[in-house]
């Protein structure tokens, strides 16, 4: 009996569909908002996002510029389910970290599983198929950013040597200690309604000396 004969699929792409792939990847290294539709092709840009967008693009300046140029901390306030945390707490510290891949990020919140959801879904994003065309081992980067190995805990992982970056994840006021931050994300650091008047104790704002605050911002390098 004859083996069957092996047969072989090959999956041609026509030169214009590769140019125009190569573009969009280079705008989602280069601009945030692209970065955001390029990895998620059905996130919706309504124009408070692209707003915000334009201003996270502006603290990444000021961490690439070591302080010559951009943003130096940014408030956003938006209602619930606006879309904030997703901009900001998880697609934004992943871009910087394929633009920056030595970048540290503190992620705090008032609960450490509000905080460590937020560094799980930056995790997942790393590992990602479109993240790693962009960034990683599927990209032409010289050093490609991948996740590191033994990187299993979702509160606390880094990226795979050479680069140093990573992500700590942790409640208001703890875990903090012996870390340090090029960039720091607070997201809801007050819970909402009545444990959160009692949180504050009574009071209607929070300053930077707020206890929830304090352990944060002290990690924050210079």
């Amino acid at each position: 009996m004859m083996p069957a004969a092996s047969t072989t699929t090959r999956i041609g792409i026509s030169p214009n569909v590769a140019k125009g792939e190569r573009a969009r990847r280079e705008q989602a290294r280069r601009t945030f908002i692209k970065f955001c539709t390029y990895v998620d092709p059905r996130y919706e840009t309504p124009a408070h996002i692209q707003l915000v967008a334009e201003k996270l693009q502006l603290v990444a300046k000021f961490i690439e510029s070591g302080g010559k140029e951009g943003i130096s901390r940014l408030m956003i306030e938006l209602p619930p389910r606006h879309g904030k945390s997703e901009l900001a707490s998880r697609k934004f510290p992943g871009w910087l970290l394929g633009r920056r891949p030595d970048t540290r990020i503190i992620l705090a919140s008032y609960g450490a599983d509000l905080a460590s959801g937020h560094s799980r879904a930056v995790r997942d994003l790393v590992m990602s198929t479109r993240y790693q065309a962009l960034f990683g081992g599927l990209s032409s980067q010289d050093e490609p950013v991948v996740l590191s190995s033994d990187s299993r805990s979702v509160a606390k992982w880094d990226l795979a040597a050479p680069h140093r970056g990573g992500m700590i994840a942790a409640g208001a006021g703890g875990g903090l200690t012996g870390h340090g931050a090029d960039l720091l994300v607070l997201d809801d650091l007050l819970r909402t309604g009545k444990k959160a008047r009692a949180s504050r104790g009574g009071s209607s704002s929070t300053t930077g000396t707020s206890p929830a605050l304090t352990p944060a911002w002290s990690r924050l390098g210079p």
